[in-house]
């Protein structure tokens, strides 16, 4: 199935002033309970990224993209033919934009992986590889993007999930993965319940406001 997926570097984010004008006012009242300003800053930049592609494809303002909540307030397109998902990391967003379900995920993984994460992470058949940073990694974020796209995000235990190479098994549901590096020491897991058959990506991405 086909996803795009847009790499933005936060580093280029418009101010907070220019950022109102990309976003609707409960969002922008939302950011203001966020305690710091990266926080909030990532908030806006990311429901303001989300709305100009989304917009573009519904041929409609930003503006008029509605999102609503779901189930294990996971948010959600309402009346559009799109599902999304966003991750962060540092100072990179990615949004994975697919007509089906989808989740992604990112972590930089230059520094070791926190030991003491992977009791809470690793499947029983997953434990011989608890020592293994690079590999740790994967499945983190592996982990991360199928709870993503099924639903649920931490709300449900990461150890339930067994991976493979390409996919992971979630109580009945079987998820497609792919994996890259967007760029040195930054990995990106994709996960969806279709075989992928394209990825389209976009890199160097801007937010776009009104002047």
């Amino acid at each position: 199935m086909m996803v795009e997926l847009y790499v933005l570097d936060r580093r280029q984010t418009p101010s907070l002033a220019q950022l109102r004008s990309a976003v609707t006012e409960a969002e922008w009242v939302h950011a203001q309970g966020f305690r710091t300003h990266l926080l909030k800053t990532r908030y806006l930049a990311s429901r303001a990224f989300l709305r100009h592609h989304i917009g573009q494809r519904l041929q409609i303002a930003p503006l008029a993209v509605t999102i609503t909540l779901g189930a294990y307030q996971k948010p959600l397109l309402m009346h559009a033919p799109w599902h999304f998902s966003l991750s962060h990391s540092r100072d990179i967003t990615v949004l994975a934009l697919s007509p089906h379900v989808v989740g992604v995920d990112i972590e930089h993984t230059d520094t070791p992986f926190p030991a003491p994460l992977a009791p809470l992470l690793l499947h029983p058949h997953e434990l011989p590889i608890a020592s293994n940073s690079a590999e740790l990694y994967r499945h983190w974020c592996s982990k991360e993007a199928v709870l993503k796209a099924y639903g649920t995000g931490l709300q449900t235990d990461p150890r339930h999930i067994l991976l493979t190479q390409s996919q992971a098994s979630l109580f009945e549901h079987t998820y497609y993965l792919h994996t890259e590096l967007l760029m040195a020491n930054l990995l990106c897991v994709l996960a969806q319940p279709h075989p992928f058959t394209s990825l389209k990506r976009h890199d160097g991405c801007a937010i776009q406001c009104r002047s």
